[in-house]
Formats: structure tokens, C-alpha cells, sequence
């Protein structure tokens, strides 16, 4: 098991990565090529943090494999879990959107493959992007 941080371990997604990206067929031209070629994927075990409270977000996740948790501590110090994130669903976009800290923890419950795309990348395509923005508008 590495213990390299998982910005680290990142890496680009292979083609059977990219086609379980549900939004990723919404593109075409330049915003999908510019899309693919930011998107990293990475391997997250249980103990990583995929997202982490009070850490600035940069990128918007999507699960490609495996199951997260986003939780977060009760006032009197008990662990809450707010939900489970399956594999399809992309989360984030709200934090980026208002450029904050993040409010909760995401951590893997079983081995889990991660997608991320930078918050530039994502900006752009909300400019540039009909489909993108849609996809965005529903997930919020």
C-alpha cells in the first residue's frame, strides 16, 4: 500500500475509465478533448481522503468504482455519515462553484476508483458547454 497522498498517485484515466464518465459523452470538440486530457484518476483505499474539511476545493470527483462516504463530526464529537457516493455519481460542484473550503470528509469504504477534474478545467466548461452546464444545473 502506498503512502504516497492521492494527488500523487494520480494518473490519466484508460478508455474504459473515461467511458463510465456519464457527462463525458455529453461533449464534443474542443471541450471534450480539453476534458479528457485534465481528467486524472486515481486508486483510493479506506484511511485516504478524498476530500478532507477545511481544505480548500480544486476539483470536481466522480466515482468510477467502489463506494465513498461523505461524513462529517456532531458538535459532541460524533462521527455522521450524510450518505454513501455509488459508482456514476459526481460530487463537488456546489463547493467549486462558490470557491470554499470543503464542509465534509469523503473516504473510500472499500477500494475505490476516483475521477477528478480540475476547477479551471470545470469553469471552462461552464462557460464554453450547454450540454456541460445542464448536466452541472441537474446535479445541483
Amino acid at each position: 500500500m502506498s503512502s504516497l497522498p492521492l494527488r500523487q498517485r494520480a494518473r490519466a484515466p484508460n478508455g474504459d475509465e473515461l467511458a463510465m464518465i456519464p457527462w463525458l459523452g455529453l461533449l464534443v470538440g474542443e471541450p471534450r478533448e480539453r476534458a479528457v486530457a485534465a481528467i486524472q484518476v486515481v486508486e483510493a483505499r479506506p484511511g485516504d481522503f478524498v476530500c478532507k474539511i477545511g481544505r480548500q476545493a480544486n476539483y470536481w470527483f466522480g466515482v468510477l468504482d467502489g463506494l465513498l462516504k461523505m461524513n462529517n463530526d456532531s458538535s459532541l464529537g460524533f462521527a455522521i455519515t450524510f450518505t454513501g457516493v455509488p459508482p456514476g455519481a459526481w460530487f463537488g460542484e456546489g463547493t467549486l462553484l462558490k470557491r470554499e473550503v470543503y464542509r465534509y470528509n469523503i473516504e473510500p469504504l472499500r477500494r475505490s476508483v476516483v475521477a477528478g477534474l480540475d476547477i479551471d478545467t470545470f469553469e471552462w466548461l461552464l462557460e464554453r458547454s450547454i450540454p456541460f452546464n445542464r448536466y452541472v444545473m441537474n446535479q445541483l
